[in-house]
């Protein structure tokens, strides 16, 4: 087929089919749409797809974020590790040992300070002691003595007072009948 139509009306009848069979080839059914449509990607897909890829910003500040192997081998040099923990456990320790034998030592200098101390308060106990004795033993002789003096004068004031009645009464006694 040459695309002229032809003279007579079969050969013009055939000319349309194929013209019809060639148009029809090359015209889109609904079908080849719907494939087309299930296998084209719609704007929704791309953002869907924008929201789940990274961009090169992105990427980029990612790796502002990052640390680097100078990073971390600066926070390795700072941080401290089971050896070294162990090491100032061990010091820890030795110094505790130390301290635990200084104290103990002082504590027994002091216990013995203090049984020193003690024993010379009991010395000073005791001679306060012997001396609130001794005073009591002059308190009760001098009472002793004074009582006797007291009983002496009170005879010999009786005996006064014998001649003298009134003399009983200005020491607030009844004159003895």
């Amino acid at each position: 087929m040459n695309g002229q139509p032809p003279d007579d009306s079969k050969e013009l009848l055939n000319f349309i089919a194929a013209t019809m069979e060639a148009v029809r080839e090359r015209m889109v059914t609904k079908d080849d749409i719907r494939v087309l449509r299930e296998q084209m990607t719609t704007k929704d897909d791309i953002e869907a797809l924008r929201e789940r890829t990274a961009t090169k910003d992105d990427i980029e500040a990612l790796r502002e974020r990052m640390a680097t192997k100078e990073d971390l081998e600066t926070l390795r040099e700072q941080m401290a590790t089971k050896d070294d923990l162990f090491q100032v456990e061990s010091r820890l320790g030795a110094d505790i040992a130390r301290l635990e034998v200084k104290l103990e030592a002082e504590a027994a200098r002091l216990e013995d300070k203090i049984e020193v101390k003690t024993t010379i308060i009991r010395g000073d106990i005791e001679q306060v002691r012997v001396h609130l004795g001794v005073i009591d033993n002059t308190l009760s002789t001098r009472l002793d003595q004074m009582g006797a003096d007291i009983s002496r004068l009170r005879s010999a004031l009786y005996l006064l007072a014998k001649d003298q009645p009134d003399v009983l009464r200005l020491l607030g006694r009844e004159p003895l009948s």
